[in-house]
């Protein structure tokens, strides 16, 4: 939750007689927001490396604030099975601990089983509770086809791409995708980290191209940002025409119980605001 975004990932290939067991499970860091990428080691705690991972799905299950990890493998490597230093070395931070999961001997007359049944997969929920003081906020995306006449978006709001920026900080974004992550789904609410601030502004585009905007969302906040099908951007021939259109939509999103009064007020501000700046 500093406000940048960060890459976890798992899992390698299966060749069958060995099994290769080099991901512990890995948190790169970016440094600052510069894409710069640093490994950190004391991220993950439990060691993935005899779980054939081929599922990772992240969100905040526990509404914390920070994001949880998933993982699903395919098989598990049994104690008994012969772990023995990777061969290949390649000036990375794992040389040090990759390791072969070995399952069948070779002998003269070819590949032997050496007895060692695999394990069925395993499920691993890890939560991640930063314990640094860093802040967060959590916004999910509704799209408004059929609720209002002019949404466009399905109401998962499946292909948005959120815009958030930390006050005084750098911007992020991050889509809103199906099928997010191999044979995994992430959440579709997206937890935005914040640093310091006390709180920070989300913009969204929408598919077709609509751009929505909430400004001061505050720390710790969940937001419900709901598709309204005005784009402040787009060439309006009155600022009076742009706020009727905010105004029937919020009205209809009111209606059908996605916002509560106030926070069709708020959104009716900070679309008049957005469109303010634009023009």
């Amino acid at each position: 939750n500093d406000g940048d975004q960060d890459v976890i990932y798992h899992g390698g290939l299966d060749f069958g007689v060995m099994v290769p067991a080099d991901n512990p499970g890995v948190l790169l860091q970016n440094q600052s927001c510069t894409g710069e990428f640093t490994y950190d080691a004391d991220a993950i705690e439990l060691d993935h490396r005899r779980r054939a991972v081929t599922g990772v799905a992240l969100g905040d299950l526990d509404r914390n604030g920070f994001v949880d990890v998933v993982t699903a493998s395919s098989f598990d490597l049994p104690e008994e099975a012969l772990m023995v230093p990777s061969p290949a070395m390649w000036d990375a931070p794992f040389d040090g601990i990759a390791t072969l999961g070995i399952t069948w001997d070779l002998t003269p007359d070819g590949f032997v089983w050496m007895g060692i049944d695999r394990l069925p997969g395993s499920l691993t929920v890890e939560l991640a509770n930063g314990d640094n003081g860093h802040r967060s906020v959590t916004v999910q995306t509704v799209g408004s086809v059929g609720l209002t006449p002019h949404g466009a978006v399905n109401r998962n709001g499946i292909g948005a791409v959120i815009a958030f920026t930390p006050k005084n900080g750098d911007t992020v974004l991050s889509p809103v995708t199906g099928g997010s992550s191999f044979a995994s789904q992430h959440s579709l609410e997206r937890t935005f980290g914040l640093g310091d601030a006390l709180y920070g502004e989300v913009d969204v585009l929408w598919p077709g191209g609509v751009r929505n905007r909430l400004e001061r969302v505050r720390a710790g906040s969940h937001v419900v940002l709901p598709e309204i099908p005005c784009s402040y951007d787009a060439a309006w021939p009155s600022r009076a025409a742009f706020l009727g259109c905010v105004a029937r939509s919020l009205t209809d999103l009111f209606n059908a119980d996605v916002l509560s009064r106030g926070e069709a007020i708020r959104h009716f501000r900070s679309m008049r605001r957005a469109y303010d700046e634009a023009n």
